[in-house]
């Protein structure tokens, strides 16, 4: 029964709120209303889907800010129905109107940390992989190719997403490996792609990596292998380096379940001594 209550709410959220909450902020101009927030999130969207793509997400977190502030409004002007209290929604829809936009910026934030911090630990595994294809006489197209086809025959996206840019299933750092795919394809040359990559990335590891590529694919041969191997050296260093910070905040999160199991396990040993010795 949750699950279809779950599905129905979902099915109406994106059938029936979000397009009449779309039409009415493009009828509204919330964008040109709000230049600042929308160029702030114009910039993230731009970092997470391609500046191709940015303007549509722009609009899409719009549309689902408005659409989330005309739910809650509805939600909380029923509570007023009932309950005979008018000024509560009104307050909440004022509140609202300033903690939704602020909410979907750190929502855009929270999935950019976590794209970099996932191309972060892949990076290193990838250059091995091509450190070792272009030792063994590929170029550094073919063993991007090679690599992205690998991966996508690994995620099991099927037979019919042969073109990398359609495995939606692949890793953000993949991802990005196959949009290079893709412009390679298309007839554009390698420092394109890898420009555009460190675009859509704004990764300092991704610009190291694509200055490294730039600088020595040219000469090939044993300088190349060696500045992809120390790349990937120094990579692997910063993967470290990231494995040990993650670790460390999870068992920081970790201190306030543990300080609450100790004071419930204290309670329950303590519990019976304290009635004991309120009975004698």
């Amino acid at each position: 029964m949750r699950l279809v209550n779950a599905g129905y709410v979902a099915s109406l959220w994106s059938n029936r709120l979000l397009p009449i909450a779309a039409s009415l902020a493009e009828q509204a101009g919330l964008q040109r209303r709000f230049p600042q927030l929308a160029a702030k999130i114009h910039v993230k969207a731009a970092a997470l889907y391609g500046s191709a793509q940015a303007h549509e997400r722009t609009k899409q977190v719009f549309a689902s800010a408005l659409a989330a502030e005309i739910g809650m409004l509805a939600f909380g002007s029923a509570l007023g129905a009932l309950s005979g209290d008018w000024m509560t929604p009104v307050m909440a829809a004022g509140v609202l109107t300033v903690v939704i936009p602020v909410a979907a910026v750190k929502r855009l934030d929270r999935l950019i940390a976590r794209k970099r911090r996932s191309m972060l630990l892949e990076l290193p595994e990838f250059l091995n992989k091509l450190t070792l294809l272009v030792g063994a006489g590929d170029t550094v197209q073919a063993a991007i190719g090679r690599c992205v086809a690998k991966r996508i025959r690994e995620s099991g996206v099927g037979a019919g997403a042969d073109a990398p840019g359609q495995a939606v299933r692949l890793t953000p750092l993949y991802r990005e490996l196959g949009a290079i795919v893709q412009a390679l394809d298309n007839r554009q040359s390698l420092a394109q792609a890898l420009e555009e990559m460190c675009k859509r990335c704004g990764m300092a590891e991704v610009s190291t990596f694509a200055t490294t590529v730039l600088l020595n694919y040219r000469r090939g041969g044993n300088d190349f292998v060696y500045a992809l191997g120390e790349l990937s050296r120094a990579m692997w260093e910063k993967r470290k380096a990231m494995s040990r910070t993650l670790g460390e905040e999870a068992s920081a999160k970790l201190v306030v379940p543990m300080v609450i199991i100790f004071i419930v396990v204290m309670i329950v040993v303590a519990a019976p001594a304290v009635l004991m010795m309120n009975r004698m």
